[in-house]
């Protein structure tokens, strides 16, 4: 993925592209197309497109506890079928979502195997993981965004013309892309604690080393249930006054921390 926006592509951005019987180009952008492929190898050049867009759809998956099912591909053109296509074969449970209702796009989406939609996005996206935008319709892409299933990814591949306003409920889509985003089931979180408390305990291959008695013995022990601070150490950022409870501090410039305040910046 180019960075700092510079690239050029022919027909795409600041390139003519190649609308003509007759073009050159550099050797090392040109792939020999296996002849075997006959007249399917027009379908290479788009199938990247695809490929990419999957490619990138796991990686980012793949940071998080992601066990994807059901995938959305919106537009039943080459672009939508090439991507309906590869969700099959990564054996997911595909659907493609188009508003023409007869034609051969019913038929070919039905011959890779995945369900046909023509109605509203609510019920083609129902509890999708996956969104692969192939349409380039602005209000869809927000429509798709409302009504992902949590932990879902959008990855939008068509490019929208522009020029004109959409409304959009900002907020309200802010809540729920970030309030939808699950914590893992409990039995997991449990699991999990199990595994990593012993490592936090003590490293298997360091044995236990000698206990030393609390200093002040059972008197001290008291005293913190009291209230003492069982803190050794405070840094107190900006000198403010700490509870006469609290024990010895340093001050540094800055804004105040004390035991019942957030620290913004300091060590304890």
């Amino acid at each position: 993925m180019c960075r700092n926006g510079r690239y050029t592509e022919h027909g795409i951005k600041e390139l003519d592209g190649f609308g003509s019987e007759r073009w050159r180009i550099q050797p090392e952008f040109a792939v020999k197309i296996n002849p075997a492929a006959g007249r399917l190898g027009v379908l290479l050049e788009p199938a990247t497109i695809v490929v990419k867009a999957w490619e990138h759809v796991e990686r980012i998956g793949r940071r998080a506890r992601w066990e994807p099912r059901r995938v959305l591909i919106t537009g039943a053109g080459p672009i939508g079928l090439l991507a309906a296509l590869l969700g099959k074969q990564r054996g997911l449970d595909v659907h493609v979502l188009d508003r023409v209702t007869e034609g051969p796009k019913p038929d070919l989406v039905a011959a890779l195997g995945a369900v046909y939609h023509h109605g509203s996005v609510e019920e083609a996206c129902r509890e999708s993981d996956v969104v692969i935008e192939c349409t380039g319709v602005g209000d869809l892409v927000f429509d798709v965004m409302q009504h992902l299933a949590p932990n879902g990814i959008v990855c939008l591949t068509g490019l929208s013309s522009g020029g004109r306003s959409i409304g959009v409920d900002a907020g309200a889509l802010n809540r729920e892309l970030v309030l939808s985003n699950q914590p893992a089931p409990l039995p997991v979180r449990r699991r999990g604690a199990r595994q990593i408390r012993p490592r936090l305990a003590r490293p298997p291959d360091h044995p236990p080393g000698p206990t030393r008695p609390l200093p002040g013995g059972a008197g001290a022990a008291a005293r913190r249930r009291q209230g003492d601070h069982p803190i050794r150490r405070l840094i107190n950022v900006g000198g403010s006054p700490l509870p006469p409870t609290a024990p010895k501090v340093k001050s540094v410039a800055g804004t105040g921390v004390g035991p019942h305040q957030p620290a913004r910046r300091g060590l304890a």
